[in-house]
């Protein structure tokens, strides 16, 4: 059985409410009406100190949701899948909806000129773009090869394998707000803002509202699984159910907060998430809540919602953090919001990750830090612009501290993180990250011309001197799997480095042995037996760390610094 879902771009205007809620202490605006099969018209009858049902059905886990907005950008909410957005390219109009694919893994923006996006496995059938013909929604075959389109007119434009089966010809007062196909790609409806149902091919008809609530405009609908039945949704929140379209179950009392702009419903029909015009998403019946999106830009608004799959827990997958704040989880990576659309004293720098990858830390350059998911707060040094910014960061290995440098080098800690040292001395260059060792006890910074400060227990490995020419070093990253070893006492005489090494030799490497003479352990490659074999392995040794330590000499102080 595959699931249709409806998305309708939102037109009306005034306060919102949904799905047989109730706000306590509010007049409520708060309805659902079913009917019977066949049914002319349908009345909202009012919930207005009714009990909401304590009936709950089983809550959908595998779903969530993206939001589009006018302006092309797509945000996906609750671990739903992400595969792009159109608002880095030109828009000749805005977007109206987002219409996900059968398998909910992939889906297509429509433009109110008729340009078509796909984005992940969504097909490109082509579309109808480049002048404005104000297309209002567009529904998908439940094979994916084709869909249609649909304008405020009535008139409907098939691509790929979809087939027209005809358009509105009489003459409308209202307009077109949604389309819905059948789940046998044989036919399709059309609503209206009046509340008027048309219906093509083989799909039945059911009921209007023309009877609704006076002055709201039907903004979506959507059809039951079986197509045996359908909802309508006006701007005030309002559902009209008709032919076997469930009265869904309520979980809490709830108001919306700006109209509503469209609805998805899961694959058993037995739960609906409602998008509002602001980015509130309210959940019904089996509908899992997963969370709202705030923040929205001057001039953008949400048009659309569409259900979509939650990848599995994947190695593979990254967050990119932009910044104005905004955060994309790419390729199934988990989303836990983001500073999109608020005030930042300076932009975003750095995106951490906690350590069980179930949360994330934004960093601004005035030092202000966001948490998100499970990543806890532990202060910051945000609020005014700094004349030395902050650039990285890096937390600890419990998640219950992080370290935030600034383009000199000064290292400022919170939570349980030591403050291991900061770079001192002046530098031409400036300091682009910083990473933490693996049991939290160090960590190290790299400067913009490669060079690498390290302090606390982290080891000294090297520098990139011989970078490419006139090319700034941007990032720096550690090795999970701590295989590498270092030189003993090869670095920079004079500096941390050469100090930690000369002092610590190996200690804290997983593969250490026991020392040789109670100071420096042996290096895992010096064999084990004969003293001649270990002075030939020492005298080597000797022989590299002089090569590496004249080499160091002769301009490790320019490129560190």
């Amino acid at each position: 059985m595959i699931p249709v879902v409806a998305i309708a771009f939102g037109l009306g205007i005034g306060t919102g409410s949904f799905f047989g809620a109730t706000d306590a202490g509010a007049t409520s605006r708060l309805s659902t009406v079913a009917t019977g099969q066949f049914a002319k018209t349908a009345r909202p009858t009012t919930l207005t100190g009714s009990k909401p049902s304590l009936t709950k059905a089983a809550v959908t886990h595998d779903l969530a949701y993206d939001l589009a907005e006018a302006n092309g950008k797509v945000v996906a909410v609750g671990k739903a899948a992400y595969y792009g957005s159109a608002s880095e390219k030109h828009l000749v109009a805005p977007v109206v909806a987002l219409v996900s694919t059968p398998d909910h893994k992939g889906y297509w923006l429509i433009g109110a000129d008729g340009s078509v996006f796909p984005f992940g496995d969504a097909r490109n059938e082509g579309g109808a773009g480049g002048k404005v013909r104000p297309v209002e929604a567009a529904a998908a075959m439940p094979d994916g090869r084709g869909y249609w389109l649909v304008t405020s007119r009535g008139q409907v434009m098939a691509f790929g394998d979809a087939e027209s089966y005809g358009s509105i010809m009489k003459p409308m007062r209202a307009h077109v707000v949604a389309m819905v196909a059948t789940n046998d790609d044989k036919g399709y409806w059309i609503a209206c803002s009046t509340g008027g149902v048309f219906n093509f091919g083989d799909a039945r008809f059911y009921g209007s509202a023309k009877a609704g609530t006076p002055g709201l405009p039907i903004v979506a609908a959507a059809a039951t699984p079986d197509n045996g039945g359908y909802w309508l949704v006006d701007s005030n929140g309002t559902v009209f159910s008709f032919g076997d379209a469930l009265r869904l179950p309520t979980f809490s009392p709830v108001r919306a907060t700006s109209p509503v702009v469209g609805i998805a419903v899961t694959p058993g029909g037995t739960g609906a998430w409602m998008a509002e015009r602001n980015g509130t998403v309210l959940s019904f019946g089996s509908a899992t809540a997963h969370g709202s999106i705030t923040g929205l830009l001057t001039g953008s608004h949400v048009t659309s919602i569409a259900a979509m799959w939650v990848p599995p827990p994947s190695t593979l997958a990254y967050d990119l953090a932009e910044a104005d704040g905004n955060v994309a989880a790419i390729g199934g990576a988990a989303y836990y919001g983001s500073r999109f659309g608020r005030h930042l004293v300076a932009p975003i720098v750095s995106i951490v990750p906690t350590p069980d990858r179930k949360g994330y830390w934004l960093i601004g350059a005035d030092g202000s830090v966001y948490p998100f998911g499970d990543a806890n707060k532990e202060g910051g040094a945000g609020g005014k612009e700094r004349r030395d910014p902050v650039v990285a960061a890096a937390a600890t290995s419990d998640g219950r501290g992080y370290w935030l440098v600034t383009s000199r080098g000064q290292v400022m800690a919170f939570g349980d993180a030591n403050d291991y040292g900061s770079i001192t001395e002046p530098m031409r260059a400036h300091a682009v990250a910083i990473v933490a060792t693996a049991d939290g006890k160090g960590y190290w910074i790299a400067s913009s011309t490669g060079g690498v400060f390290n302090f606390g227990d982290a080891l000294f490995y090297g520098l990139a001197k011989a970078g490419t020419p006139g090319l700034p070093i941007v990032a720096m990253a550690r090795r999970c799997r701590r295989e590498c070893l270092p030189l003993r006492r090869c670095a920079a005489p004079g500096t941390a480095g050469e100090s930690q090494v000369a002092r610590r030799g190996f200690r804290g490497h997983p593969r250490r042995n026991r020392s040789l003479d109670g100071r420096a352990e042996r290096h895992p490659l010096e064999p084990r037996h004969g003293d001649r074999s270990r002075l030939a392995h020492r005298r080597a040794n000797h022989l590299i760390c002089r090569l590496h330590r004249r080499s160091a000499d002769a301009g490790a102080q320019d490129s560190r610094l």
